[in-house]
């Protein structure tokens, strides 16, 4: 009797386990297909490496994110390695439980319009370098950091004129499948392949991800 019910109990066990991985292959592959409506290149984006890249690493991000500021390293490392060949694309997904995100993304469109893409990416670099140093209170300072007024900028981020820019990211990620952040996309421009990568993978994982879409 007792190995009759230790037996009941352990097909039940398997049963479940099947269920399990059956709902995890479904929901990858519903990601996956979710994966290929990510916006191409826009002429609005901020990127590093060459726009004429065939494979484009599309991060969408969060400015008070610990797993971003982790990535963002990561990232750099990627265009550093594959010049010419791979491009860096930072678009905006700040989490509503980040109380500061929304605005430090606002802020990030603040320091383009003021000075243009150097001005984006010294302030992307600054935050995530630290993301304790700034609140939204002290957020202006950064100007000083970045190189541009600390009055136009303040006036900027209190004017809300960026929020439109970061709904339209937001919107897109969601299209494509985001959930968290970091959110990437590795796309093969030419092919329109893509390769969804959750979270804050370690190098190996975006390289493998670039050289199967590159058909290496």
């Amino acid at each position: 009797f007792q190995k009759a019910v230790e037996d009941g109990i352990n097909a039940f066990i398997a049963a479940q386990q099947v269920d399990q991985n059956k709902a995890a292959e479904e929901e990858a592959a519903r990601q996956a297909e979710l994966a290929k409506n990510v916006t191409p290149l826009k002429e609005t984006d901020h990127v590093r490496g060459d726009r004429n890249a065939n494979i484009l690493l599309i991060e969408y991000s969060d400015f008070e994110c610990p797993f971003c500021g982790k990535f963002h390293a990561t990232a750099q490392e990627v265009v550093d390695k594959y010049p010419g060949k791979v491009a860096w694309i930072h678009r905006h997904f700040p989490l509503g439980f980040h109380p500061g995100a929304q605005k430090k993304a606002e802020g990030a469109e603040c320091a383009r319009k003021l000075g243009g893409e150097d001005a984006f990416w010294l302030y992307a670099d600054t935050l995530y370098a630290d993301q304790a140093a700034y609140t939204v209170e002290t957020l202006s300072t950064i100007a000083n950091v970045i190189n541009v007024s600390q009055s136009e900028f303040q006036a900027c981020l209190d004017s809300g004129e960026m929020a439109s820019v970061i709904k339209t990211d937001v919107d897109e990620a969601a299209a494509a499948g985001v959930q968290g952040t970091p959110g990437n996309i590795v796309l093969n421009v030419t092919t329109g392949e893509v390769k969804s990568i959750g979270g804050a993978m370690p190098i190996d994982v975006v390289e493998a991800a670039i050289a199967e879409l590159s058909g290496e």
